[in-house]
């Protein structure tokens, strides 16, 4: 297999971010994460950082890894996969784990706000 040239050179660490619509989707893409760590020949920390953030733009469900090896992302969504499993809303910042599903937008009133009007109240 022939070695890949990269232009750039590689970052302390890499922020990955990773989405889901719910907490089963977000499970379900830490877990494929995960098996594609395990499986790929070579697997570059960047390029899954680019992947995985272009993907999890749009989800509501997110969680995020500061890595700086694909094998130190390969430990932290152990930890990760753990967390989601047992229902926990949080993760582990001390340890580069973040975990938010919270984001889902809750049930309310649409609300104008017109710029240089003022507040308007009935």
């Amino acid at each position: 297999m022939k070695a890949r040239l990269h232009i750039h050179n590689e970052m302390e660490s890499e922020l990955v971010l990773i989405g889901g619509g719910d907490r089963t989707e977000l499970l379900a893409a830490v877990r494929q994460l995960a098996d594609y760590i395990r499986s790929a020949p070579f697997p570059v920390l960047r390029d899954i950082a680019l992947t995985t953030g272009t993907a999890a733009r749009e989800a509501f469900c997110r969680a995020a890894v500061v890595a700086t090896s694909t094998a130190d992302l390969a430990g932290k969504l152990v930890i990760l996969e753990r967390r989601l499993a047992e229902g926990k809303e949080r993760a582990l910042p001390g340890k580069g784990v973040f975990l938010s599903t919270d984001l889902c937008p809750a049930p309310g009133r649409t609300v104008f706000v017109f710029p240089g009007e003022g507040s308007q109240y009935p």
